[in-house]
């Protein structure tokens, strides 16, 4: 487990240590979640994590104005949740993602 304090951490991370599974801020400093998830699409699509499935990326906001949601799952995050985020909505959703990695049944854009 990692924290970032910015998308361009996230990438530098990345390109030393491939994840699985990342919670995106939508709002971050230097690089915001949509420029960092097109980047690490961007990177998938380059071959950068040879033998790695897609990363999961799950947008994390408060921001609910009119078209967050569609822009996030625009860029290539495949899940959109809003905080406040629960405990057991995390957990739940943890659990979800390690079975879905497990099994490589890992789907783009779900909500």
């Amino acid at each position: 487990t990692r924290v970032c304090d910015n998308g361009q951490i996230v990438l530098d991370q990345l390109r030393v240590c491939w994840h699985p599974f990342i919670l995106m801020d939508y709002h971050m400093p230097v690089m915001d979640g949509l420029e960092c998830t097109l980047a690490i699409r961007e990177m998938e699509r380059q071959h950068s994590f040879p033998g790695k499935p897609p990363i999961y990326i799950v947008s994390m906001t408060a921001d609910v104005t009119g078209g967050t949601e569609a822009a996030c799952m625009a860029a290539g995050m495949n899940r959109f949740m809003t905080k406040p985020i629960r405990m057991k909505q995390l957990a739940s959703l943890v659990e979800e993602v390690k079975s879905m990695i497990s099994t490589g049944g890992i789907a783009s854009n779900e909500k």
